[in-house]
């Protein structure tokens, strides 16, 4: 069974949609483990790309058992993407396919001596779950690839030999990303141990780091700061490193170096948020919760760079970030704005004349509701009223708070409406209906408690 054909793969897919996600758990761990042991008469890497394209949610904690392969490209696994991903990979990123003839050309013809020496060491120490000393042979390896590279020649020997892969960005990227990783390797080691804020040493410490590397490569520096902003809490804190690296530096002047990639990669995760406030705007299905930790992340990484002193008054990361900035708002506004028209619509009230009462408002609740309208309501007002403390610094506040007070106007003129006909015995048939998705509503925009309550004082 060393190959699997496609009518094997085609069983196998009907396989694993029969299969549980905690079994499909397993079924990698186990893949993972023959890989490491290298049983060549099974398709190991077929296999686990068929659990992978399975489109099963895999547990969050898997038990991985990582092989030399994969634990040499750990280091840089942040910066791995799929270059046709939803809204494009990020800027700076590297491309996951090709990893594999990246790494046999490592293995067989670059530093195969050295391959060979280290590789049974490894294997067997992930074998027996000692990781961290796996880890650390890997890590000498690396190390031992850099002083290679050192050699008169090499970096000829390497660019030669790597210009074969198919994703050549990476395949060129790979000598400066092991010479920075080589030389922060303690710093970024500080760096994942800070839980929010960088401390103000552990800045001074990457900012020396980079101006070492930047003396012996402008590429590897540029690759630095990719790989420390992929361990911070706050990525655009790694503005603070290229301040403290170079005094007095802009984003006008980053803008004309390499660091043009740093100031991209942010705006892009910032526009990668923009993009599904797009999407729930033009009336697209969304859920509240994942939208509203979306304009959370958004309103951070926007005022967080907009308060680093790198960004000049009229740079041009500055005006970017002030663009993407209202274009987000606009997107968020209207959103509130389709939450008012979504219950005044679907909620139809009517004003009419009630003899000793004169004018009053009453719910349309003698023709039933169609729901067809009606079915985002609950996500829109979810949203209203988890987004609040994070609108502000999304720049759309006043926008919630009018919308959120226009449907809570609304949601009270109908539930008033609703108990006031609860014992009429002409309130028509369809009152139930409006009773069961008014409690919903204002389940949504309230608590259970204010919907439990409602539905008692509306029962008949």
């Amino acid at each position: 069974m060393s190959q699997l054909t496609p009518e094997k793969l085609a069983e196998v897919a009907a396989l694993l949609e029969k299969t549980s996600p905690q079994m499909a758990a397993r079924l990698v761990t186990m893949f993972e483990r023959v890989k490491v042991k290298g049983t060549q008469a099974i398709p190991t890497e077929a296999l686990l790309t068929a659990v992978r394209e399975s489109g099963l949610g895999l547990p969050a904690r898997l038990e991985r058992v990582p092989g030399f392969d994969r634990l040499f490209f750990e280091p840089f696994e942040h910066l791995f993407e799929v270059p046709d991903a939803e809204g494009g990979p990020l800027p700076g990123y590297l491309p996951r396919a090709g990893l594999k003839q990246v790494w046999e050309i490592i293995a067989d013809e670059l530093a195969p001596d050295l391959y060979a020496r280290y590789e049974p060491v490894i294997k067997a120490a992930v074998l027996r779950g000692a990781m961290d000393n796996a880890r650390n042979r890997v890590a000498e390896f690396r190390d031992r690839l850099v002083a290679m590279l050192d050699q008169p020649g090499e970096a000829a020997r390497w660019s030669r030999a790597l210009a074969v892969c198919p994703e050549g960005a990476f395949s060129r990227r790979l000598p400066a990303l092991l010479l920075a990783e080589h030389l922060a390797r303690p710093d970024i080691a500080n760096t994942r141990a800070q839980p929010r804020d960088l401390p103000d040493v552990v800045v001074a410490a990457l900012a020396e780091t980079l101006r070492i590397i930047e003396a012996r490569s402008a590429d590897a520096a540029l690759e630095l700061v990719l790989l420390v902003m992929g361990h911070l809490h706050k990525p655009w804190q790694a503005l603070r490193i290229l301040a403290g690296a170079s005094k007095g530096v802009t984003d006008r002047k980053l803008a004309l170096t390499e660091f043009q990639t740093v100031g991209d990669r942010l705006m892009a995760m910032a526009a990668r948020e923009k993009a599904l406030f797009d999407a729930a705007a033009r009336g697209g299905a969304f859920g509240s919760s994942a939208l509203v930790r979306a304009v959370e992340r958004f309103g951070d990484l926007v005022n967080g760079m907009l308060r680093e002193q790198v960004l000049d008054r009229d740079g041009p990361w500055r005006k970017a970030l002030q663009s993407l900035q209202a274009g987000a708002a606009a997107r968020l506004e209207a959103i509130c704005q389709r939450a008012v028209s979504t219950a005044e619509q679907g909620l139809p009230v009517d004003r009419i004349r009630l003899k000793g009462a004169g004018l009053v408002d009453r719910p349309r609740h003698k023709a039933p509701l169609r729901m067809e309208r009606l079915d985002a309501l609950p996500a829109h007002l979810t949203f209203l009223r988890d987004v609040r403390l994070y609108a502000s610094a999304a720049g759309f506040a006043a926008a919630r708070d009018q919308a959120a007070r226009a449907v809570q106007l609304h949601l009270d003129t109908v539930r008033d409406g609703l108990i006031a006909v609860r014992a009429d015995p002409d309130r028509g048939p369809h009152h139930g209906q409006w009773v069961q998705a008014v409690s919903i509503y204002i389940e949504a925009l309230e608590g259970e408690d204010s919907a439990r309550l409602f539905e008692r004082r509306a029962a008949a």
